[in-house]
């Protein structure tokens, strides 16, 4: 009886003693395999953080910094010349026509250069004007991804003063017109509707004479002696007064066309628009003076910590 009680304590205390084993064992493999990344996250909010503590820890440089931006905002605000803006559109004549995108990056790019005198000769303005013309941009449908299947240019002026916007507007559109290609354009077109004219007016007398004919042979078979034309049978007497309908139509459209003959339409003008669009509001440039002046000063005071540090290093090394 007394070995049995040994040999199932022997047993108990061998399955326990291997149970706690095992349970040692896999706690520390399942250490050894965790990853902590407590500090991880300790290193990662002291390194965010660490500006704040920086502006927190100097709160006269952080306000010297703040009311530095509040000054810059203000005298931004009354000093820089005030920029007027307003757009007007375009139709060129041609549906695939691009090429004065060039021209008018021609004028920008002289604006760029502050280049006033060659863009008042080019725009046949006084370089007073030409001073005024702040920039220019511009926008085609054609040449950028767009839903209109129309082609037509937006142009919108910058200006330092409201009144030029018309002046600047007709300025632009005659030196797209008086561009050599587009002028050659315009003769050859102007030619051929006179041409086209003229033959149309050549056509109605004789129209109306044959008219003039068949209704004096109505229910004849010889028109008058005087006239060599001998009509036996009238056939389809309409055809004389649908044609002379057809030259009138052509007609018409020929003298609107001779109206229509700049190779740009203007299908918008620009309006006078009297708020300025630069600079903006002083609350709008203190949402961006504020945040970039507080980063100089946390890139100042972090560099004075780092100097202070390397200091005492070098004293503590020294002695």
């Amino acid at each position: 009886m007394l070995l049995k009680r040994s040999e199932q304590f022997y047993i108990n205390f061998s399955y326990f003693s291997h149970k706690k084993m095992m349970q040692e064992n896999y706690a520390d493999r399942l250490a050894d395999d965790e990853i902590n990344i407590s500090p991880i996250l300790k290193r990662i909010y002291a390194v965010i953080s660490y500006p704040f503590r920086l502006l927190a820890a100097n709160p006269k440089t952080t306000a010297a910094f703040i009311l530095l931006s509040l000054i810059m905002s203000y005298s931004a605000k009354y000093t820089i010349p005030k920029v007027y803006s307003s757009a007007f559109i375009i139709r060129p004549a041609d549906p695939k026509e691009k090429f004065h995108l060039n021209m008018l990056g021609d004028i920008d790019w002289l604006l760029r250069k502050r280049d006033y005198a060659t863009v008042a000769s080019e725009l046949k303005l006084s370089p007073e004007v030409a001073s005024k013309l702040a920039g220019i941009q511009f926008f085609n449908s054609v040449a950028h991804p767009s839903p209109d299947s129309i082609n037509y240019t937006e142009i919108i002026i910058k200006t330092t003063d409201y009144n030029q916007f018309i002046p600047l507007q007709n300025s632009l559109l005659k030196y797209l017109e008086s561009n050599p290609h587009f002028a050659r354009i315009k003769t050859l077109q102007s030619k051929q509707v006179a041409l086209e004219l003229d033959q149309v007016d050549r056509d109605l007398p004789q129209l109306d004479s044959l008219k003039k004919l068949q209704l004096g042979s109505y229910e004849k078979q010889q028109v008058p002696a005087q006239s060599a034309l001998l009509l036996k049978d009238l056939i389809n007497p309409t055809a004389v007064y649908a044609m002379s309908v057809d030259r009138l139509n052509k007609k018409t459209a020929l003298m609107a066309q001779q109206v229509f003959d700049s190779n740009f339409e203007l299908v918008k003008s620009c309006v006078v628009v009297k708020n300025h669009s630069w600079p903006p509001r002083v609350l709008v440039m203190l949402l961006y003076n504020v945040p970039v002046f507080l980063v100089l000063c946390v890139m100042l005071l972090a560099l004075r910590d780092w100097i202070l540090k390397r200091r005492r290093q070098d004293n503590a090394a020294r002695s």
